[in-house]
């Protein structure tokens, strides 16, 4: 693997973006309290109903897995297709390409993760193994994996309306050096 690629792998790209920033954020926070808030809820309904709601969630989520990942894919291209070839370099020489596409990286592998868990999850109600295993361990992480990617996602706006204004910015100091 080239140089030029291997600044562009996940893991790379999220140390340099910085791991602390994954978990110190209100993203985060929420998708471990709102479960544990359903989880209170969850007391008051029987163990079969808890199974049976479980899987139709399952199938309702998975739908909305695979289409909030194809909006974030669609948000970066669009993205990327709307940016001029300098802008590009201009963020790559003052080192906030990362800053402003990882997180569109992050998002997608959240999505994809989850994607692929649902699947799982889909499978083993299919299966004689029963959701019975499926306690309040599996409910919980799904969940919070749901929120924590659906959250993300969401912060991509703030993270885009960041990028129109740097580029504006951009396009100012492109204009004075013009002028001047």
């Amino acid at each position: 693997m080239s140089k030029n690629n291997k600044q562009f792998d996940f893991f790379n790209m999220l140390r340099k973006f910085g791991i602390k920033k994954l978990f110190n954020c209100k993203e985060f926070y929420f998708s471990l309290i709102f479960p544990l808030s359903i989880f209170y809820l969850l007391n008051c309904i029987t163990r079969e109903n808890t199974g049976s709601l479980f899987k139709d969630l399952i199938h309702i989520i998975i739908v909305l897995d695979v289409t909030v990942f194809s909006v974030v894919i669609t948000g970066l291209a669009l993205l990327l297709s709307l940016a001029d070839g300098s802008f590009l370099k201009f963020l790559k020489k003052h080192d906030l390409y990362i800053s402003f596409f990882f997180p569109f990286y992050l998002a997608g592998v959240l999505w994809i993760l989850h994607i692929i868990y649902s699947l799982g999850l889909i499978f083993f109600s299919y299966t004689s193994i029963s959701l019975k295993i499926v306690d309040a361990s599996l409910l919980f992480t799904y969940i919070f994996g749901f929120l924590y990617a659906l959250l993300n996602s969401i912060s991509l706006i703030k993270l885009i309306i960041n990028l129109g204004h740097a580029k504006v910015r951009f396009e100012e100091v492109k204009e004075k050096v013009k002028s001047d």
